[in-house]
Formats: structure tokens, sequence, C-alpha cells
């Protein structure tokens, strides 16, 4: 009966995972250039069963690994000249205020105090020639 109990239990294990990863996807459903994550879960083979001591739970499933799809998402008109949407594959590089680098996808941007193209959170957005400095006149992104 214990070892009843212990594979029930051991077997939620995998669900609770794949529940937080879908609560995960659904919080950010409306955050800009969010990717999905994907659960994998896998079973031992019957070989790999053999190879495990008899008093083991080897038939509970068992997280693989927790995958972010990087496939691109729709595309969203959204009004501001300084919003950017890559298509196909690629990241845009962001300063953040300590100077570390970040990779992302979502392309919000306004204008900070110093003229820099920056998201809400203050991180300043990278080019070829650095951070990416417009002034604080009037500025857009036609392509």
């Amino acid at each position: 009966m214990i070892k009843g109990l212990y594979r029930s239990g051991s077997a939620m294990v995998p669900r609770i995972k794949q529940q937080e990863t879908i609560a995960n996807n659904l919080a950010n459903v409306s955050t800009p250039g969010y990717k999905k994550d994907m659960l994998f879960t896998r079973e031992l083979t019957r070989a790999q069963a053999k190879a495990i001591p008899r008093q083991s739970d080897w038939q509970t499933p068992m997280i693989d690994q927790v995958y972010t799809q990087f496939s691109q998402g729709t595309l969203d008109k959204t009004g501001n000249p300084l919003d950017i949407a890559l298509e196909g594959d690629g990241f845009m590089m962001l300063e953040t205020p300590e100077g570390e680098n970040l990779l992302t996808r979502a392309g919000n941007f306004s204008v900070d105090s110093q003229g820099f193209l920056s998201t809400a959170d203050g991180n300043r957005l990278i080019g070829e020639g650095g951070t990416i400095n417009v002034g604080n006149g009037n500025v857009g992104i036609s392509e």
C-alpha cells in the first residue's frame, strides 16, 4: 500500500510542474515578446528499467526538460512609432543600468530622459555602435 501511495505522489510532481508552466504562460500572454514554455516528460524504457534496482519506482514519469518555444508570434500594430517587431529568427540586445547585456524580442521602446531608446525597465537598446541615442527630438522607426 505504501508503494502505491508513493507512486501516486511521485506521479503528481510532473503534473505540478506542468501546471506551473501553463500558469506562467497564461500570466504572460499579454507580455510583448514573451515566448511560451513547454514541458516534456518521459518514462523509462524497459531496458533502462532493468538497470534500476527493483525497489525503485521506475514507472513514475520524469520531467525531461522545460523548453522555450522561440517561434515567431503574431505581430500587432501598436501605433507607437518606436515599437519594433522582429520577423523570423533573432534577438535585440539591451544594456541594463548595471552594464549587463540582455537579449529580447520585446520591442516596445521609448526615449529616456537622456535621449536613449530604452524599455520601461530602463534597459537601453544596443545597435552596431553601442547604445542608441536619438536625442530628444521627434523620432520614429520606418523599417
